[in-house]
């Protein structure tokens, strides 16, 4: 039998990824107008390694702590030199 080209040197059919049910329900929780570009999203990090993506996280965990810290910060600030202005001279 003979195939068209196309079939007869082309690779393994590449599986359906099966979508777990916690991104299922990210992506349906997401509005309409950005599902495509949240579907692209998920698409470009799984062609990341999981130690690339390992990294990022840490690293977004460091700054997301850095963020708070600075926060804590400036609230201290503002309390100090409101508390300051109240007292008489």
């Amino acid at each position: 039998m003979l195939l068209p080209t196309n079939q007869k040197h082309s690779t393994a059919r590449r599986t359906a990824r099966a979508d777990s049910a916690s991104l299922a329900r990210l992506q349906r929780s997401t509005p309409v107008p950005q599902r495509v570009a949240f579907r692209a999203k998920i698409n470009r990090l799984r062609r990341e390694s999981k130690d690339t993506l390992i990294f990022r996280i840490v690293d977004l965990e460091e700054k997301v702590r850095a963020q708070a810290r600075r926060e804590n910060n400036l609230r201290e600030e503002i309390l100090r030199l409101s508390l300051g202005k109240d007292q008489p001279r």
